[in-house]
């Protein structure tokens, strides 16, 4: 994994999650890992980058009060994340160069980003 694919990982959760009632890791250690990337990461570009994400937000169409866990696994080399809530699931994805793909709340996948 690169610094740069775990710092947009860290974005989105910390984005997306922002929208969930609750939101957090199946496994607590990933978030520090993930955070570590993000505050090693140049202020503008995580300005850049958690911009790109939230004008994503109005797109994915997330139900209100809704509490999430999140898997996080490799899919060869990208990272996956999927924010599993009772009312459905949201997959994340993220290339090693940064470029991400958010599926709506419905499933489909969006083109990549960034």
């Amino acid at each position: 994994m690169t610094k740069k694919q775990m710092a947009m990982a860290y974005i989105i959760y910390m984005i997306l999650g922002s929208e969930y009632k609750t939101c957090k890791f199946r496994n607590p250690l990933i978030e520090g890992r993930l955070r570590i990337a993000y505050t090693e990461t140049k202020t503008n570009d995580q300005v850049k980058w958690e911009e790109s994400v939230i004008n994503k937000i109005p797109e994915i169409g997330l139900p209100e009060d809704i509490r999430s866990e999140i898997s996080y696994y490799q899919n060869g080399a990208n990272l996956i994340m999927e924010f599993e809530a009772e009312e459905g699931t949201l997959k994340a994805e993220v290339t090693p160069d940064g470029k991400y793909r958010i599926s709506t709340w419905n499933g489909a996948p969006e083109a990549l980003t960034l």
